[in-house]
């Protein structure tokens, strides 16, 4: 007997379709109501279901939208532009120079660029660093789903007020976007922002609710400014006539956004070279951490990640590209890969979760988020065609593939992925 369900429906069935990174099924069927995951099982089951619209995806893989934890839409206009396995503070000067030649109309298009191609590799929620505002209607033109973090600098704590004042104005005005779009903040990194500024953000954001990531413990160097204001970070900002020693934190870098309230919660991104104890630190203040090991690869970086030790300890981990200043391409299957050839005992499932539920709920989805076809999460979805035999691992081919996408939803509504995508100069 066929069974109606109410309102506005989607049928959709493909060959496979992952649910989460620990369940998979075949030849299944989805029901999709109202933009929420209403049903899911095998299409036999469902095949007395009736939809609005019905879809099937022969020799589809269909599964949640992959998450961009961290990237920097508004950088590129970068790619192919900076040498890679520069010292992290010469790559900071070239790419400052280079942003200064820039016009804004080149970044608008190189935006709408990037923004292309995380749809084309399966991308649909991304969490995304601005300091200039420009992302948020690329992404809400193509219905991506993310969180626009406003980002804010000033190592001067005389100049705290002002630049708090300018980032209050960029969540007012990003607040008017797509609905599928939330706002958060950005505090740089403990050498770009004073602990007053960092402070008042962080105050910011609790009392709003909104996300908040900041750059931790990418490098050696940021150690040694934090706790003693030497090295090469003094020698930037030296050079740009923005040091003075009082600025310098004087701690481990963990303990000074601990101390400016802004850990809990939050969004460390990068977490290359903890100190002892941060990772409990973390935990404790329910922070999570944006991975990006092609990025940490572009820099010749050789120190280990800490991750196994992260995800042993329960820390939420989730994969992002960063930035085409520092990286190749977009595609968050890389960052998988790469995972994977890094620490080839960890397997499939768990890769894929990063890139998923994970970094959904790195950027602070919580309850029924993206990340998961589970009943009662939006349908945001990705499908993708590729041969796959009965013996062969889902999740892995996904990981394993370079082709585009051929479907992709957010909440239930189709997006428009571009047509053999290439880079656009």
């Amino acid at each position: 007997m066929d069974r109606p369900v109410t309102g506005a429906t989607l049928k959709v069935t493909a060959q496979v379709i992952i649910i989460d990174s620990s369940t998979v099924l075949r030849d299944g069927a989805i029901i999709v109501h109202e933009g929420k995951v209403a049903e899911i099982g095998p299409s036999e089951s469902l095949k007395g279901v009736k939809a609005d619209r019905s879809i099937r995806l022969p020799g589809h893989i269909l599964h949640p939208g992959l998450v961009n934890a961290h990237c920097h839409l508004e950088l590129s206009y970068m790619k192919g532009k900076l040498a890679p396995g520069a010292p992290f503070t010469d790559w900071i000067r070239e790419l400052m120079a280079l942003r200064i030649k820039t016009k804004n109309s080149t970044i608008r298009g190189a935006i709408a660029n990037g923004v292309r191609r995380l749809m084309a590799t399966g991308t649909t929620c991304v969490g995304d660093v601005t300091q200039t505002g420009l992302t948020a209607a690329a992404l809400a033109r193509q219905g991506i789903r993310g969180v626009v973090f406003h980002e804010v600098l000033g190592l001067d704590p005389s100049l705290a007020e002002e630049r708090f004042g300018g980032l209050l104005l960029r969540v007012r005005e990003g607040r008017g976007s797509d609905g599928m779009l939330r706002q958060g903040v950005a505090p740089h990194a403990v050498y770009s922002t004073s602990g007053v500024l960092m402070r008042e953000v962080a105050r910011f954001a609790t009392k709003g609710r909104l996300p908040l990531c900041i750059h931790l413990a990418e490098t050696l160097e940021e150690q040694e400014f934090s706790r003693h204001g030497k090295g090469p970070f003094r020698d930037l900002l030296r050079s740009m006539g923005q040091y003075k020693k009082e600025w310098a934190p004087g701690k481990r870098p963990s303990e000074v956004v601990r101390d400016a309230e802004a850990l809990e919660g939050a969004l460390a991104v990068h977490f290359n070279h903890p100190s002892r104890g941060d990772i409990a630190a973390l935990k404790k203040a329910g922070a999570k951490v944006a991975y990006c090991p092609n990025s940490n690869r572009w820099f010749g970086r050789k120190a280990p990640h800490p991750l196994p030790e992260l995800l042993r300890q329960g820390v939420t981990v989730g994969l992002g590209t960063d930035s085409l200043a520092s990286n190749s391409d977009l595609d968050i299957r890389a960052e998988m890969r790469r995972v994977m050839k890094t620490f080839p005992d960890m397997g499939a499932g768990e890769v894929f979760r990063m890139a998923t539920d994970g970094g959904a709920r790195a950027l602070g989805y919580t309850g029924a988020a993206p990340g998961t076809l589970a009943p009662s999460a939006p349908f945001d979805a990705a499908a993708i065609k590729l041969k796959i035999g009965p013996r062969r691992d889902p999740l892995r081919s996904v990981i394993e593939s370079r082709n585009d996408y051929s479907r992709l939803w957010v909440e239930g509504r189709p997006l428009r992925i571009p047509k053999g995508f290439e880079w656009r100069k």
